[in-house]
């Protein structure tokens, strides 16, 4: 596949009005660089809680809406929400049931089965809510696309009122003459609320409805944050300033359900963010819907105590592990290969899986996915995922002469079949798919900012958090990193670390789904994000490759390490270089937190006070010093399996309850002491035993407690961690002894 193409800053130099408006030289850059140039624009997105929310109380929708919910009020009508299985459409029935019972009105709910009803209003259960005495139906996160059954709910005696924040068909009015519907994708294309989700939708109407009644609606912004997240909407607008006003009631768990949610996943309120919710919480709540019955969403984040929560969570809670097992039985059959699209069927896999699935491999071989299930019925339905710049759902209508259904839009899409038609159709996909891969060539992308090795520190992170939260329509900086050498790189599974820099400065970066690795000791530049870690209470500076290119430029002189040996001396040494750089690493991780690999900065003088773990490690810390002291004991006591994986448990419940579970691999190994490769295994060990679960993306841990409490004899029995190990060992124990003219050897 084509390397991606990312274009230089069009902008090097910052606006002196924007550097004093933003503090900070590169944010100026960054927002210049996203046409944010305006003080009023700068503002907003420096302090999105300092401008007024649009009003939207008198748009004409809003009212209509209200009068006749009014009505609905006054006379003790029965109104039914109609919502959605996913976290949106979950979140959003919450808003409506739970505004609405504070104004007092008679509520109930109704969530469609993913199977058995699908997608939107359902002609049978719109039959059924007029036969129960349904007077007014409010939809949420659906509807627009159901202009049949409004008509028959209304035929029925009923009235609808739509909110809806898909797009409407292009005869909307006419398809709803005479029905109210709320959906702010009608908006101006410039107004900052025409992005929200379905929740967002609901709440504004309810916050509308309860200030007319004198009632407040501030209670029901953590669930705007969550499905806001959830949805993966922009994060711009009207979506930010919801998001940042309800993520602190949200991260605090301040609702019971929330609660309980965080206490079966194992998180502390306070100790997580936005990314933890997405990995950890939101796909609780969406296995409900995918496996069994969404209702069970709502029930709990309607729960009024822990009491009544905690067993909704613990179900939601089984329902996830059985989603997770299923997912990965479905990866687990697939083999999937960069630059060949991937199109299966499995006649056993569930169908509220696939979906996960496809997206799982699309993302991690950067190729279109579909895959297919029976629904037991002779019928086919399919979930598909894409790159961009590749059209899935231009795809798969241009394969449509073999479907009954499809929908979606270019990155996902939905379709069924008949199962007699299946071969054709994959032919037909692959076909289409194959042909446009070979011409594929990644959309260019722009970099924000142009950095040296040097700029990359945690003064830099505090600037890019002014713009946080990062997700769409806000991603985080793309900076351009030229001219850096490759002082290392280790090998993990599923991607490379690589150790680069410019004279003694240095940083590490995560290269994980580029098949083309740059060789140690060639000048490359590259394309990388940045992002805070926090395994240990001081932050750290984790970069993300996105690609890199061979550096042309000529390679400035090397500059000689002078190795000095002290091994045996660690007191004198200390003493004889006070000012130096510590290096010092172990099992006894808390105790080390202040010098670990992670945290040597370059220095004239750097004091090893225990060896590396392997000469990769050695040769990226030798480069930040002009002088290297080893100043570690001559006598090696062996690293132990039981007291690797002893410490490791110790570590990763220390994120659980510190970092909601999400702890980089980069650091998590510096805080042991050990190569990233071992601990990788070492973790995964742990899972394979039940003892822990994890998800890993991107260099990222996102771990969550196990079946099991305990190491058993069992799981420290691995060849390839005793192989692993058995290096490790070596390699530290030849380093405590070795004559230093053969340390001298190694190249830095």
């Amino acid at each position: 596949m084509n390397k991606l193409n990312v274009l230089p800053p069009r902008q090097r130099q910052p606006d002196p009005d924007l550097v004093l408006l933003t503090g900070h030289r590169e944010l100026a850059l960054i927002l210049a660089a996203r046409g944010i140039t305006r003080k009023e624009q700068i503002l907003q997105i420096l302090n999105p809680l300092a401008t007024p929310e649009p009003d939207l109380a008198d748009y004409p929708p809003v009212g209509s809406a209200i009068t006749r919910i009014l009505t609905a009020l006054e006379q003790k009508e029965q109104i039914t929400i109609y919502g959605d299985y996913d976290v949106d459409g979950i979140t959003a029935t919450s808003v409506l049931v739970s505004a609405l019972r504070t104004a007092g009105g008679q509520v109930n709910y109704h969530i469609p089965n993913r199977f058995s009803e699908g997608y939107g209003m359902h002609a049978d259960r719109v039959r059924a809510l007029a036969a129960a005495g349904t007077n007014l139906i409010i939809t949420c996160d659906c509807g627009i696309s159901n202009a049949a059954e409004v008509a028959l709910a209304r035929d029925l005696g009923m009235d609808v009122i739509v909110t809806d924040h898909h797009t409407p068909p292009e005869d909307w009015d006419e398809l709803f003459a005479g029905v109210t519907v709320l959906n702010f994708k009608l908006l101006s294309g410039e107004h900052p609320s025409r992005e929200l989700p379905g929740v967002g939708i609901a709440f504004i109407l309810m916050r509308c409805l309860l200030t007319k009644l004198g009632k407040s609606a501030e209670d029901l912004l953590d669930l705007v944050a969550l499905g806001i997240i959830a949805d993966v909407v922009p994060l711009v607008g009207h979506n930010r300033q919801l998001l940042k006003i309800g993520l602190p009631s949200l991260l605090n768990a301040n609702r019971p359900g929330v609660q309980a949610l965080f206490n079966v996943a194992g998180l502390s309120p306070g100790r997580v963010d936005e990314e933890v919710m997405a990995f950890q919480v939101i796909p609780r709540l969406n296995a409900a819907g995918r496996l069994d019955d969404g209702g069970i969403g709502v029930e709990l984040l309607l729960a009024p105590d822990n009491e009544q929560a905690l067993p909704l969570a613990q179900e939601l809670n089984q329902l996830n592990q059985q989603r997770k097992d299923l997912g990965k039985s479905i990866t687990q059959e697939l083999t999937a290969e960069a630059g060949k699209p991937l199109i299966a069927y499995g006649a056993d896999w569930h169908q509220g899986v696939i979906g996960i699935s496809a997206g799982q491999i699309c993302n991690t071989y950067q190729i279109p996915v579909a895959l297919m299930t029976s629904t037991g019925t002779g019928l086919v339905v399919g979930s598909a995922r894409s790159v961009p710049g590749i059209d899935i759902y231009q795809a798969i209508k241009d394969c449509s002469q073999h479907l009954d259904k499809f929908g979606g839009h270019p990155s996902a899409a939905g379709f069924s079949l008949q199962r007699d038609k299946l071969s054709a159709f994959k032919t037909a996909l692959t076909e289409r798919l194959q042909a446009e891969l070979e011409r594929y060539s990644p959309p260019p992308l722009e970099a924000e900012l142009e950095l040296r090795a040097a700029d990359i520190n945690l003064d830099l992170l505090v600037a890019f958090r002014k713009v946080a939260p990062f997700g769409e329509a806000n991603p985080r900086p793309l900076c351009l990193c030229k001219r850096v050498r490759v002082w290392s790189i280790r090998k993990v599974n599923g991607g490379h670390i690589l150790t680069v820099g410019e004279g003694r400065q240095s940083f590490t970066a995560g290269l994980w789904r580029l098949e083309d690795v740059p060789t140690a000791g060639s000048w490359i530049r590259m394309a990388v994000t940045l992002s805070e870690d926090y395994f240990r209470e001081k932050p750290t500076v984790r970069a993300t490759v996105l690609e890199w290119w061979p550096e042309a430029e000529a390679p400035a002189p090397e500059v000689e390490v002078n190795i000095i040996d002290m091994r045996g001396q660690g007191q004198q040494a200390l003493d004889h270089y006070p000012g130096a750089a510590l290096f010092r690493e172990g099992l006894d991780w808390l105790e080390n937190q202040e010098y670990a690999r992670n945290q040597v900065q370059a220095a004239d003088t750097l004091l090893m006070l225990t060896p590396p773990a392997s000469e990769q490690l050695f040769r990226q810390l030798a480069a930040r010093a002009e002088r290297v002291v080893l100043a570690f004991s001559r006598e090696h006591e062996p690293v132990t399996l039981s007291g690797i994986f002893a410490s490791l448990l110790a570590a990763i419940k220390y994120s659980i309850n510190k970092h909601g579970g999400k702890a980089a691999l980069i650091d998590l190994a510096a805080a042991m002491g050990l190569p990233e490769e071992l601990v990788l295994e070492a973790v995964k060990q742990l899972a394979r035993h039940r003892v822990i679960d994890f998800q890993l993306l991107d260099g990222v841990f996102y771990f969550e407690r196990g079946e099991s409490s305990r190491v058993t004899e069992a799981v420290t029995k691995s060849r390839l961690l005793t192989s692993l190990l058995g290096e490790v060992n070596a390699y530290m124990r030849w380093l405590r002894l070795a004559a230093l003219t053969e340390i001298e050897k190694i190249q830095v």
